[in-house]
């Protein structure tokens, strides 16, 4: 597996976030119908094998819902479910959450409050932003990666020195804007 070479050669690991309502299944995500393409589905093998590879897998609900729009009790079942789910496959314990979405509008403080209780360590969002000493826990800004990120730009993502960053902290400067977190 080339990216866990170039993971290794870095010193860095990954980590999936998994919705455990599609392992094992043909079920398609309703944001991929869209595509002409049909990718299959991970499968109980392939999670174990991520985790036995040294690779975290965390939890991001089980049907990928919109925890911003779905009732409080039917966010904390997708929390629970998930982690015990993918717990389950593992043998190991899953700490880590991601937001489906994680954009502002699909956080919601009384969601956001259910993860520690659901027994996670951590919520990663995508709002972007780089981690620090002062970073929250729960609130701790993440990157991705898909299959058409090419390794360069991977690093350049984690380094903080992708297009996009750079372009913004050049226009905040320009402007005399305060400084703040850049968004991936």
């Amino acid at each position: 597996m080339l990216f866990r070479s170039i993971m290794k050669a870095l010193g860095i690991t990954g980590c999936a976030f998994l919705n455990s309502g599609y392992i094992d299944t043909q079920r398609d995500f309703p944001h991929d119908l869209e595509y002409p393409f049909h990718y299959p589905m991970l499968s109980t093998s392939d999670v174990q094998l991520w985790g036995d590879l040294g690779l975290e897998v965390g939890a991001h609900t089980v049907n990928h819902i919109d925890l911003g729009t779905c009732s409080v009790e039917a966010a904390e079942g997708e929390l629970v479910r998930c982690r015990e789910e993918l717990e389950k496959i593992l043998a190991k314990p899953v700490e880590f959450f991601a937001f489906p979405f994680g954009r502002p509008k699909n956080i919601r403080e009384e969601t956001r409050r259910l993860i520690p209780a659901a027994g996670y360590r951590a919520n990663f969002s995508a709002n972007g932003g780089y981690i620090d000493s002062d970073t929250d826990p729960y609130e701790i800004p993440r990157g991705s990666a898909h299959y058409e990120s090419s390794p360069i730009y991977c690093l350049l993502q984690i380094e903080g020195l992708t297009l996009s960053r750079i372009a913004r902290k050049l226009k905040s400067r320009r402007s005399g804007a305060p400084k703040v977190a850049m968004q991936p």
